[in-house]
């Protein structure tokens, strides 16, 4: 056989092999620009590639932002011939904008034939050699919470001056309780605590905080940990770095949020328990929302998982809150009821909170005096309610208000009553506790399992039989306490204690701000 033929022969068996080979081994054929036997001959061939499978495509690493057309990152997958190419075809509101060859897990960057705006709802298909679909996505859309607006003005009242139904200065000897000592002062400050090692908008990894009672606790909450990381970053919409009162009813968790920039202004938002549940914000994506805040703050778009939790979270309207640390529910009006300071010393507003626009639908503004002197009494940043609507503030004696009676400085007093005709009617109880367990007032709580008043400073709590402290019966060993800190070892901020459906203990902390469950 001619020489040439032979070697011509030779040649075309080399590519049938090369052929061979990847069909059966999914490969990429790459021929021999030359064959050495036909030094003068050069073979064109065509590169076969086998069509993807996919066991799992995930788009949450391709970023696009409003205002810009430009499109990064790379959409991951898991499955067969993955290093095939494949046409990523985007879509904006249904229409195709945009057409490029990538590779799965590899990154790219285009810039689309148009700029994004905050209406864009974009979506990926991703298309073999064929044109087949293999993948779709699911719509992808701007980043942003859900703001509530409010549509009409809150019925405003005038309370007027409340008097009380007695006078302290009638009762003069009160009964003092002496409280076990935490070991907090309640004249000097506590040095704050921020979380490891305070980046306030850490979102790289999962944090779990721990918060443990010390051994002088008496019956306490053993320890608070990290159930969810609320966002941290100031904006102009929300001050998501100052939560101050807030309250568990059902499965929605509500912080009222003091403004960043309106003095005594702030807002209330809503958190969806059960549906943060769902898109895996509680448990082990307990970052999800600071990932998100980052999300919001950059005008990114986002789909899937991160869609459902902005939907969980609602952001009320704008509103005079005062600090916003007195907030409770009355199970009566189905309301959240905020006490606010108002702006002086003496006055004070009580705001009733409707929980699905989360804007104010009635006010009143009101002085509280005494009886018999008809002096005003300082306002407080207080305030809880029970089932039956019993309401109850406690007033820190200081120096200047103790006057003539048997009262020290960091002695609580309790005002009780409740609504009568449209207007709160509160008296002073004749027995105080001596002392406040710690420097700030931050929240006062009332749970309906044990059916004590939970008496919140930074680092720690009193938990006081409430039927005992108003009867007069209370004394020394019915105190329950739970102490977390150490004067100079510091302590996180708590802001508020809170219960859940089946009476569980949650506790809100800032620097930076998270829900802690108690167990």
């Amino acid at each position: 056989m001619d020489r040439k033929i032979e070697g011509i022969i030779a040649a075309l068996m080399t590519v049938i092999w090369l052929v061979l080979l990847n069909v059966f081994f999914a490969g990429k054929v790459t021929a021999p620009d030359q064959v050495k036997i036909l030094p003068d001959m050069r073979i064109t061939y065509i590169r076969l590639e086998a069509t993807p499978e996919y066991t799992a495509v995930s788009y949450d690493n391709v970023t696009m932002k409003n205002n810009s057309n430009v499109i990064s990152g790379a959409i991951g997958a898991k499955g067969y011939h993955l290093d095939s190419p494949v046409d990523l075809a985007v879509f904006n509101t249904e229409r195709l904008i945009f057409k490029h060859s990538i590779r799965i897990n590899q990154n790219f960057k285009f810039n689309l034939p148009e700029k994004l705006n905050k209406d864009a709802q974009i979506k990926f298909e991703l298309l073999d050699r064929h044109g087949n679909i293999l993948n779709k996505s699911s719509d992808f859309q701007l980043a942003a919470w859900h703001v509530l607006t409010s549509v009409s003005q809150p019925l405003k009242k005038n309370f007027g001056d409340i008097s009380f139904g007695n006078s302290r200065l009638d009762i003069k000897n009160f009964k003092i309780v002496n409280t076990p000592k935490t070991g907090l002062s309640f004249t000097n400050k506590i040095a704050y605590q921020t979380t490891l090692p305070m980046q306030m908008n850490r979102s790289d990894n999962d944090e779990t905080n721990v918060i443990t009672a010390r051994p002088n606790s008496i019956r306490p909450i053993t320890k608070f940990e990290t159930n969810l990381l609320l966002p941290t970053e100031t904006t102009n919409l929300v001050n998501w770095a100052n939560p101050q009162g807030s309250m568990i009813h059902g499965d929605k968790l509500y912080i009222v949020y003091e403004s960043n920039t309106k003095k005594k202004y702030g807002r209330v938002v809503m958190f969806d328990l059960k549906k943060l549940g769902r898109a895996g914000v509680i448990g082990g994506g307990k970052n999800r929302l600071r990932e998100l805040e980052k999300l919001v703050n950059g005008q990114r778009f986002v789909a899937t998982k991160m869609l459902q939790a902005l939907d969980s979270v609602q952001v009320g309207p704008e509103f005079y809150t005062g600090h916003g640390q007195a907030l409770s529910f009355d199970a009566k009006s189905k309301r959240l009821w905020l006490m606010a300071e108002g702006d002086d010393a003496y006055k004070q507003s009580l705001t009733q909170v409707d929980l699905k626009t989360l804007a104010p639908v009635e006010s009143a503004d009101f002085s509280f005096t005494d009886p018999r002197s008809h002096d005003k009494i300082n306002s407080e940043r207080n305030f809880a309610i029970d089932n039956t609507g019993n309401m109850y503030i406690v007033s820190v004696v200081t120096n200047k208000t103790k006057k003539d009676t048997n009262l020290q400085n960091g002695d609580v007093m309790l005002y009780h009553g409740r609504m009568v005709d449209g207007k709160p009617k509160f008296s002073v109880t004749p027995t105080v506790i001596r002392s406040k367990p710690g420097y700030y007032t931050q929240f006062l709580s009332f749970n309906e399992k044990d059916q004590k008043l939970y008496y919140i400073t930074d680092g720690a709590y009193l938990a006081i039989p409430m039927t005992k402290w108003l009867v007069g019966s209370l004394t020394y060993p019915d105190f329950d306490m739970g102490v977390y800190a150490t004067q100079d070892g510091g302590t996180r901020e708590f802001e508020a204690m809170d219960w859940g459906p089946t009476h569980q203990s949650y506790l809100v902390v800032n620097r930076g701000a998270e829900l802690m469950k108690g167990q």
